[in-house]
């Protein structure tokens, strides 16, 4: 029987991610086809920033290719918050789209959609939390763990980076995450949306689909954490909910201080 070395990014595990071989193995869900279908286009397009699909293995879980590098574990290590992070982390989220918007889904596709959430014009990543992100040499040059890839826009996904990289949440999780006050999160939402290329119209709707995703992610923990789902269950118990709803409130507070990066 081979080894296999669980990957943990120090928070409960979704996918059950397991290192065999040198290859991702990963539970698979209703959602695995369509992924494997937009991973492939992916690569057809020349995007280097995302594992390959290799197929599955004898106990039916997906495998992956895995991509050299270092992806953060909480809490947070120091180097995430460089100025040079944010702005990589913009261009290749760009390069991203930019290769997504020539994919068409299969007609059958299945997603793993956030509750609630209307969907969109792109397949977005869907889950831009820091391990979700490879970096070699201190800048980020992949994005991994693609269960949460669903329909959506751009500045979805602009919105989850800059929910998990400004962060865009209260200073006291922000210090138990890693994060080390004063934290100028203005110029760092400056920084992000510069990497990118977001216009400023998008930039001023910035901050509002933080907080209207934050209710979309909110019903699905309650949802699935109350339902027994692997790494839902355990982020439930352990108050993800009220750590959103907290999050939540904070920045509808901060977000008059915070709108000025649209024009800076």
């Amino acid at each position: 029987m081979r080894d296999e070395f669980p990957l943990s990014d120090g928070t409960p595990s979704v996918g059950g991610s397991v290192l065999v071989d040198g290859q991702v193995h990963r539970a698979t869900g209703p959602w695995t086809a369509a992924v494997h279908a937009l991973l492939r286009h992916l690569q057809r397009v020349g995007f280097e920033g995302a594992p390959r699909v290799v197929g599955f293995d004898d106990a039916g879980r997906e495998v992956l290719t895995w991509i050299d590098g270092e992806a953060p574990a909480h809490p947070w290590p120091v180097w995430m918050r460089a100025d040079e992070i944010l702005n990589d982390l913009g261009r290749l989220l760009r390069r991203f789209h930019e290769a997504v918007a020539t994919f068409v889904a299969p007609v059958d596709a299945a997603w793993r959609t956030w509750l609630g959430s209307p969907g969109g014009p792109i397949i977005r990543h869907g889950d831009l939390w820091p391990p979700n992100v490879v970096f070699r040499a201190g800048r980020p040059v992949a994005l991994i763990d693609w269960d949460f890839a669903q329909p959506g826009t751009v500045l979805d996904d602009v919105a989850s980076a800059a929910k998990h990289w400004v962060p865009l949440c209260r200073d006291d999780r922000a210090i138990a995450d890693g994060w080390a006050p004063p934290i100028d999160r203005r110029r760092r939402l400056q920084v992000l949306c510069d990497g990118y290329g977001l216009e400023r119209a998008r930039r001023a709707s910035l901050i509002p689909t933080v907080l209207r995703n934050a209710e979309y992610g909110y019903l699905s923990h309650k949802t699935w954490g109350e339902a027994g789902v692997p790494g839902f269950a355990e982020m439930w118990r352990e108050g993800s909910g009220a750590s959103i709803l907290g999050d939540r409130a904070w920045l509808e507070k901060k977000q008059a201080d915070l709108k000025g990066f649209v024009d800076a």
